[in-house]
């Protein structure tokens, strides 16, 4: 894919993202996530199965890199970001 500008952007990479808190949501197949950004704390719902309670990771893909953070596109909208946000590297699994 190429952008407008002649930049090769390239396609998104599966990756695992840690998460600071979970709590029931409000179906049995449902959670609440917290994760850390590079902007602070966002919570979103989050069906379970992209979920991996054992390592306290989410599924997500990266969309792009700087230097030492990464735009990630989450599973579903956080409450205040939409579906996409930037976060620090070291949260990656």
């Amino acid at each position: 894919m190429t952008k407008a500008n002649g930049n090769r952007e390239r396609d998104p990479q599966p990756v695992d993202i840690k998460y600071s808190k979970i709590t029931n949501g409000q179906f049995a197949d449902e959670v609440v996530v917290t994760l850390v950004s590079s902007s602070g704390e966002l919570n979103m719902f989050l069906h379970s199965s992209f979920l991996n309670q054992a390592k306290k990771t989410i599924k997500a893909i990266i969309i792009d890199e700087k230097k030492d953070k990464v735009l990630i596109g989450l599973p579903s909208e956080t409450f205040t970001t939409g579906s996409r946000a930037w976060f620090p590297k070291s949260v990656l699994v």
